[in-house]
């Protein structure tokens, strides 16, 4: 159960609780997590600038139809 109705664990200590250890987890997790997989996302965007920066672009006009 993540959430109990009371802020006390059976230990005395709110860590202890199971409220408490999602707290604990999320907020060792996060940390990591941005440590890991933060990195990827400069490394696409920076493989994306570099096939717009040699993509041809090619600009036109556009006549509407008439129906």
């Amino acid at each position: 159960m993540i959430f109990e109705d009371r802020l006390v664990g059976h230990s005395g200590n709110i860590v202890l609780d199971t409220t408490g250890w999602v707290l604990v987890w999320v907020g060792i997790w996060y940390p990591l997590d941005t440590f890991f997989f933060t990195p990827l996302g400069y490394g696409r965007e920076n493989r994306a600038l570099k096939h717009l920066r040699s993509a041809e672009i090619s600009v036109t006009n556009w006549q509407p139809t008439t129906a």
